[in-house]
């Protein structure tokens, strides 16, 4: 309860500086950060016992959530706003402003809170000592941080370069996917959803989060979107014909 209402609040104080910015790129830099509101407060709200689960739960979500929002931040500014959003407010017409608020930030809003699930579920488990599984969710949750971490930094890297501008990224892990932030932040979720294999009556639900996420990032706003920006370049296609979509082997 506690959780859903801090996050509530949380998306309508980024709807407000939105619509005061023009700019609805900014419930992309709220989106990682919302997650660690979310563990704040339930871990709060439960009594905030200090066992090492809990605290080793929250510590991944931190660096996962700080470092997402502020590469999203970093990687905006000075820039103008993400033309996928530009050109969604410029469909709308006058109805820019109430159709801001349900389409962007009260639909993040809520998918946030349905891919917060294992978190949640993680910060309620009894707070018994770390056990094998704790570890091996850890480590599991590590690689996909690292793994999105790296492949944001190459991109950077590349693009970076003049001689680079307009070219399609194939160094490093983007040599092996064509998505590996993807494929990291998709493995980074699984690991948090495994904190919860030890607890059989979360199995059912848990689970349905890290399935939301993949079909959202492969069918819906993430791959498809990304794909569609290079359709009908040759040098993309020959991309494709060497490159994994999703796993970088």
């Amino acid at each position: 309860m506690y959780s859903a209402i801090a996050l509530i609040s949380y998306m309508h104080i980024w709807f407000f500086f939105a619509i005061l910015k023009k700019r609805n790129d900014l419930a992309d830099i709220a989106w990682g950060l919302g997650f660690l509101l979310l563990g704040i407060v339930e871990y709060f709200s439960l009594g905030a016992e200090l066992n090492p689960r809990s605290l080793l739960v929250l510590f991944l979500v931190l660096i996962w959530s700080v470092r997402l929002s502020t590469y999203i931040a970093m990687r905006s500014s000075g820039k103008p706003e993400d033309p996928r959003y530009t050109d969604m407010r410029n469909g709308w017409g006058e109805k820019w402003i109430s159709k801001t608020y349900v389409r962007v930030f009260w639909l993040q809003g809520i998918l946030l809170f349905i891919l917060a699930q294992p978190l949640l579920a993680a910060l309620r488990l009894p707070g018994d000592p770390l056990n094998l599984v704790d570890i091996l969710a850890a480590l599991y949750a590590m690689t996909g941080f690292i793994i999105e971490a790296v492949a944001d930094d190459q991109k950077n890297r590349f693009k970076a370069k003049p001689q680079n501008r307009g070219k399609i990224c194939d160094v490093g892990l983007w040599s092996k996917s064509r998505h590996p932030n993807y494929f990291g932040e998709i493995t980074f979720w699984i690991g948090i959803s495994i904190f919860s294999l030890q607890y059989a009556k979360a199995l059912w639900w848990v689970w349905f989060s890290p399935a939301l996420l993949i079909l959202l990032l492969l069918k819906v706003s993430g791959v498809p979107l990304i794909e569609k920006r290079y359709a009908g370049r040759q040098d993309y296609e020959d991309y494709k014909k060497r490159t994994n979509l999703l796993m970088p082997v």
